[in-house]
């Protein structure tokens, strides 16, 4: 009966000349490769754990925030400017601005870097970082090409090739590192090394699929002057833009860049395990739905329908992450153990906190691409200084008492009460029901209480680590089997 109702789903959309239900299918387009990524990721997991140490992902973890961050400048945040022109010629013209700006700042940074490189890493506690430090403004140029490029591909409605840009990406990623591993690289070398190959391998992928069409009189149209008059055009992307997109990524930062000023790598590697685990497979389909919502969302405001979609997204958010982030809080001590090992049990305890905090973050945020949409860069920068100053605040109290457990749940506590804070204002801009916000996740905890209290059950009554995980598998089977029908019905 699942077989057919997803075959009877697929061949409504497939059969809809109206176009209607074009945006879930979209988003399953890129959520598909998020999965396969996502497999992958997992698979490779068990090894990764027992090849590399904890102290090596935490200095991992230091130089994907680095890299991370540093890459919110690469193209000074125009890339979301590659969807708005009405013709595709400007669009394009766009997207080789951000590559040229991501050229000239990687450039600048990579001499800076070279000059600096054993300052920086004393700075933040791990000297021993100094050596990779001049693969981040690699990193920052490959992140340049990447996002405009996935932006142009998303005006196109290209969601298939960035979907295979995605999954070639993460098993590169991974291919890289275990070949590091098994080649008897074992320190923090052979996770970074393999992370900046295997995005730098999903970039030629996708500019292979993404600009195989691009009219050859749209490369021989690319003009300075007229990129200089698109960039003026586009200048709030600069400004409250990039101070906008940069505070959102310090914000994810930050709980590696403060616990690792404060405690041990191994300490910052048990954490950023957890984050791995819990944000990944949720925030891919996040990123997934930045994609598609930001095209149909343009397209919704010209039409009327803008309160409708937002509304809609955020209660199928909802209904769609609430269980699984409940059982796997629960579940978290059994599960770590049979995944990574006993010596990573540690994670468990962040993993807790860390699956109550993703449930808004991951509904809330794909909305934020309403405030490009109706140009309130300046807003949506302000929510952003407010989460990174509440999550500094709670990490840097944390680590003053010598706790980094503490740490971790004030940050948690503290960034989820702005983040609701978000979500009411967005609600607001787009002139749905503000008390959609709390009515749809009460719902959704009424709903799940009984396949809460059967995995709580299951942890009472015994400790055999892969009952929990052969209880956890099949509560979550039923969760999609009961709410599937409701969540594409809605779509």
């Amino acid at each position: 009966m699942p077989l057919k109702r997803l075959s009877a789903f697929r061949q409504r959309l497939g059969a809809n000349p109206s176009g209607k239900g074009d945006f879930i299918r979209n988003v399953l387009t890129i959520t598909t490769g998020t999965m396969i990524s996502q497999a992958l990721t997992l698979a490779a997991m068990p090894v990764l754990s027992r090849m590399y140490s904890p102290a090596a992902f935490g200095l991992l973890a230091i130089f994907m925030v680095l890299g991370n961050t540093a890459s919110q400048f690469s193209c000074m945040g125009y890339q979301g400017s590659v969807v708005l022109p009405k013709r595709d010629k400007s669009a394009f013209t766009l997207w080789a601005a951000c590559l040229g700006i991501g050229f000239i700042v990687s450039t600048i940074t990579l001499i800076a870097v070279l000059f600096s490189a054993p300052a920086i890493a004393t700075l933040l506690g791990n000297p021993e970082l100094a050596e990779w430090l001049w693969l981040v403004p690699v990193t920052m140029f490959i992140w340049a090409g990447f996002e405009a490029t996935s932006y142009w591909c998303t005006r196109q409605k290209m969601f298939t090739e960035i979907s295979r840009g995605v999954v070639t990406t993460r098993g590169s990623t991974i291919a890289f590192q275990l070949g590091f591993g098994l080649a008897q690289n074992t320190s923090a070398a052979g996770l970074i090394n393999g992370y900046v190959l295997g995005p730098l391998t999903g970039l030629i992928i996708l500019l292979q699929q993404g600009l195989k069409n691009i009219p050859n009189h749209y490369w021989a149209g690319l003009r300075l002057n007229t990129a200089y008059l698109l960039l003026r055009r586009y200048k709030h992307f600069l400004g409250y833009g990039l101070l906008s997109n940069f505070t959102a990524a310090a914000l994810r930062s930050l709980p590696v860049l403060v616990l690792g000023f404060f405690f041990d790598p191994a300490i910052v590697g048990l954490f950023s395990m957890a984050n791995r685990l819990v944000t990944a497979p949720f925030q891919l389909v996040t990123n997934s739905l930045f994609r598609v919502f930001f095209e149909r969302a343009n397209r919704a405001k010209k039409d009327g329908n803008l309160a409708a979609l937002t509304a809609r997204l955020y209660e199928r958010l909802i209904m769609l992450l609430t269980t699984p982030l409940a059982l796997l809080g629960i579940a978290a001590p059994d599960l770590v153990v049979i995944l990574l090992g006993e010596r990573w049990q540690g994670t468990s305890i962040y993993l807790q906190w860390l699956s109550g905090w993703l449930l808004f973050v991951s509904a809330i945020s794909p909305l934020d691409r309403l405030f490009l949409i109706e140009e309130r860069q300046i807003e949506l920068a302000a929510i952003n200084v407010l989460l990174f100053g509440a999550g500094l605040g709670s990490l840097v109290a944390g680590g003053i008492m010598d706790d980094a457990t503490l740490a971790v749940a004030m940050f948690c506590v503290s960034t989820t009460l702005v983040r609701i804070g978000q979500g009411l204002r967005v609600m607001k801009i787009a002139g749905a029901k503000t008390r959609t916000i709390f009515d749809a996740p009460i719902r959704e905890l009424l709903y799940t209480a009984p396949l809460v209290a059967a995995m709580l059950g299951t942890r009472y009554i015994t400790d055999n680590t892969l009952i929990v995980l052969f209880a956890f598998v099949i509560l979550n089977g039923v969760f999609v089997l009961s709410r599937a029908k409701s969540i594409i019905k809605s779509s």
